[in-house]
């Protein structure tokens, strides 16, 4: 991915969510908050239509796998920095 491209918002930078298309139904919230009591232990709260408040908030399904592999995120190097620098 080019610098252009990030600085043109061509790629899309949010994981599927409950927020997205990809989960229209946001009535699924209601119970996830309850069984989570996330409204009294994190402060995030749901308006009549679900949607969060701060609206910073996000929430989403997150599944795990034993041979799931991460990135791993390193020192950035002298390559990196040039790559980045303003033109």
């Amino acid at each position: 991915m080019s610098h252009a491209d990030l600085n043109a918002r061509t790629v899309s930078r949010h994981p599927p969510g409950a927020r997205l298309p990809a989960l229209p139904d946001h009535t699924e919230k209601r119970p996830l908050f309850d069984l989570l009591c996330a409204e009294m232990t994190a402060g995030i709260n749901l308006t009549e239509n679900f949607a969060m408040y701060p609206a910073a908030s996000v929430s989403g399904f997150y599944f795990s796998h034993p041979e799931s592999k991460y990135l791993a995120v390193g020192k950035i190097d002298r390559g990196q920095i040039e790559d980045y620098k303003p033109a």
